[in-house]
């Protein structure tokens, strides 16, 4: 259980980042396949799984709207 909730895109859309961030994860996450994680301060964070590409790295500060994956 999670206290988020989740949406679905078609294969191929690009991914961007929900808000500005520091990239805490870049790689693969078991069942959520190739997984970014972005931490946006105050406790917030947000996963974007099942990537068939990543274009940001761990520790990366990412801006709000950037592509990600």
């Amino acid at each position: 259980m999670h206290h988020g909730f989740d949406l679905a895109s078609y294969a191929g859309t690009p991914i961007v980042a929900a808000n500005r961030g520091k990239v805490l994860f870049a790689d693969e996450l078991g069942i959520y396949g190739n997984c970014v994680i972005i931490d946006h301060g105050m406790g917030v964070q947000s996963l974007y799984a099942h990537l068939s590409s990543m274009d940001v790295k761990p520790d990366q500060m990412v801006e709000k709207e950037q592509q990600i994956g």
